[in-house]
């Protein structure tokens, strides 16, 4: 490596990343390559200005070295800061020309690498191209010179392109290069703008982070952001429907136009059928299971995850006790309780009872409940879940045991 070294330094460089470029070079030599696409690359770089002596790598082994797609683009940037000149097409062929070829479809150049560098190589590339062209001598011989250099006279030199056909990948390129102001789309999180490829602007807006396409982080970004204002929209606020469940609009719940046109709470077929399939299909995931914590949170499930999990729930703090108070009284004031014997609800006057449901409190089960008719003539006495008899009242238990012994007494 020591001799690559000497030979590479014989040529005008930038020290700094010519001792990138030969440490990089030694890494990758290091890397396993097996069953890996590969690109063969000349260590020294075989350039007319630099060292084509070395170019024929079946003469110069000791000058090649095998290079992944991504390693070989690296190699060529580094090469490029190291140089300039020559490097500058170099680097450009790679990212904007070879890269479409039939033959290297099977790689890819970094979007990283792309914005960053393949922009400003087309417009170094454009500067250096200016007042140049390829042309040919009778036997087809190519030869690269400014159209104003003698040459051209003396050999009897003609356009290359001269009586050639054109494909269209190459009519694309001439179409491209007549463009210097052709514009493009850049992107940071939820924002968009548009600017000149070649100018100024461009690499300001590169170097603050905007990218030519959006990432999986500025989509998260807009995903975030439109759920954000979807709940700060629907905060308070309902669907809406008349008596006969005509959708009428979303309110806020002070709304009121509620009040003015009667309107209900609006769910379709479709929301009321699917929230019954849920609640059936979660009673059924969660039928056996008890809830397990570990002091900080808890899960529903049939054995415990692990013995840091203990049956019941996790302790609750002062605020969630204000709050758990808050909303109760909220829900109580003008209110009074029914049940359907399993579950208790809070209704207040004027809403309709559901059916199965009736003034009072839910059974326990393993308390006994009195009742009695309207004479005192008869007691009944139930243990847990029943039905309340028709025409009875239910009493406590003084005023049941006082019925009782006057029952005994007759």
């Amino acid at each position: 490596m020591q001799k690559i070294l000497s030979i590479l330094s014989s040529k005008p460089h930038n020290l700094h990343y010519l001792n990138r470029y030969v440490k990089f070079i030694k890494w990758c030599n290091s890397q396993p390559k097996a069953k890996t696409y590969c690109e063969s690359h000349h260590i020294c770089p075989k350039a007319a200005d630099l060292f084509p002596e070395y170019k024929d790598l079946r003469i110069n082994k000791w000058n090649s070295i095998k290079l992944t797609a991504r390693q070989h683009i690296i190699a060529h940037i580094i090469l490029w800061k190291t140089y300039g000149g020559s490097q500058s097409q170099a680097l450009h062929y790679i990212l904007n020309i070879q890269n479409e070829e039939t033959k290297y479809s099977t790689r890819s150049v970094p979007k990283s690498i792309d914005i960053r560098y393949a922009a400003k190589l087309k417009d170094e590339f454009r500067q250096w191209r200016k007042e140049k062209a390829t042309f040919k001598d009778a036997s087809g011989k190519k030869y690269f010179l400014e159209t104003t250099d003698p040459l051209i006279q003396e050999l009897n030199l003609v356009g290359f392109m001269k009586d050639s056909v054109q494909s269209d990948l190459h009519k694309q390129r001439h179409s491209d290069a007549k463009k210097p102001n052709r514009s493009i789309k850049l992107y940071f999180l939820s924002s968009k703008t548009t600017v000149k490829l070649y100018s100024e602007d461009f690499h300001n807006y590169i170097e603050q982070g905007w990218k030519s396409y959006r990432n999986t982080e500025d989509y998260e970004f807009i995903r975030k952001a439109g759920n954000a204002k979807t709940a700060v929209f629907w905060t308070g606020r309902n669907r809406y429907a008349t008596q006969d469940g005509v959708y009428f609009g979303s309110y806020l719940k002070n709304d009121p136009i509620i009040k003015e046109y009667d309107l209900i709470i609006y769910r379709s077929e479709k929301q009321i059928a699917q929230n019954a399939s849920r609640s059936a299909l979660a009673t059924k995931a969660r039928l056996g299971t008890n809830i397990y914590t570990n002091g900080i949170d808890e899960v529903f499930a049939f054995e415990p995850p692990d013995t840091t999990w203990k049956l019941g729930r996790k302790p609750r703090n002062a605020e969630w006790e204000i709050k758990r108070k808050e909303a109760y009284m909220k829900a109580c004031k003008g209110a009074k309780t029914y049940t359907n014997g399993f579950v208790n609800t809070f209704i207040k006057e004027g809403d309709s009872i559901p059916d199965g449901f009736y003034l009072g409190m839910k059974f326990r089960p393993n308390t006994i409940y009195y009742y009695t008719n309207e004479d005192e003539t008869e007691l009944l006495e139930f243990k847990g879940h029943h039905m309340p008899p028709m025409g009875m009242t239910k009493i406590k238990i003084n005023k049941a045991m006082s019925i009782k012994k006057s029952l005994n007494n007759l």
